[in-house]
């Protein structure tokens, strides 16, 4: 991408860049550090997830990738959001419903 471009214009690029993900490894440290402090203020040592947060987790961390994600994930096993990935693909993550009830998709 960068290659196509005039030689300052690639420097000025690559400094924003840069930048940038200074910024943004700024950010997921504080992001890491908050979700210890808050696992630390949780009595609960096991979390439990819904069918929606396991489908959302399946999808993001699939999206950022597996190795990435070892790197930062702090709520469960990397493991196993590779296997809930795998059921969403299989279609077992789906909505699970009991008889006269509607689906809910609540995340927060």
């Amino acid at each position: 991408m960068l290659d196509d471009l005039p030689p300052m214009l690639r420097i000025l690029a690559a400094t924003v860049l840069a930048k940038q993900n200074k910024v943004l490894f700024a950010e997921l440290a504080f992001f890491r550090a908050e979700n210890a402090f808050y696992r630390q203020q949780l009595p609960a040592q096991r979390f439990t997830f819904s069918r929606a947060w396991k489908r959302r987790f399946a999808e993001v961390g699939a999206a950022l990738g597996w190795k990435r994600l070892r790197e930062i994930c702090t709520v469960a096993a990397v493991r196993t959001f590779q296997r809930w990935n795998s059921e969403l693909k299989r279609g077992v993550l789906g909505i699970a419903l009991k008889r006269g009830t509607q689906a809910s998709e609540d995340l927060g």
